[in-house]
């Protein structure tokens, strides 16, 4: 999530103060494949999704996360739908009318490495929203 500033400047939009990013990486802190949130260049979570950094050739790992975004209380709520979890709340973003909107970013930073396939569904084709994003939403 970023303002349009932010985007197609650099691989990522992690070290923006506009821009609030989860990626799979190489986690720096536990040596594993983490999905990770950052804003401003801080890591503010990070969650193992592989045994380690370094995986064999043709790892497959399959990920289903939901982005859920409450502009008037300004959380961006990213959710692993398959384990019925929040993943990570991001809070405070900037959102108003008198600020820039704010864009969905998908990217993959290394093509020649990783494969990625994303399907987006959106209004009511979305399943499996955790209950306690619904709950988080709630005001």
């Amino acid at each position: 999530m970023s303002k349009l500033a932010c985007i197609d400047r650099y691989p990522s939009v992690d070290c923006h103060p506009y821009a609030w990013c989860v990626s799979a990486r190489g986690c720096h802190v536990c040596g594993k494949v983490c999905l990770q949130a950052w804003h401003n260049g801080q890591l503010l979570s990070h969650s193992a999704i592989s045994a380690r950094t370094k995986t064999p050739p043709s790892t497959f790992i399959r990920l289903y996360y939901g982005f859920l975004l409450d502009a008037d209380r300004r959380h961006w709520i990213v959710t692993d739908v398959k384990n019925k979890r929040i993943v990570f709340r991001f809070k405070n973003l900037v959102v108003s009318e008198l600020s820039e909107p704010l864009w969905p970013v998908f990217s993959v930073a290394s093509h020649d490495v990783v494969h990625a396939m994303l399907t987006i569904k959106t209004g009511r084709t979305i399943e499996n929203v955790p209950d306690e994003a619904i709950k988080a939403l709630a005001p």
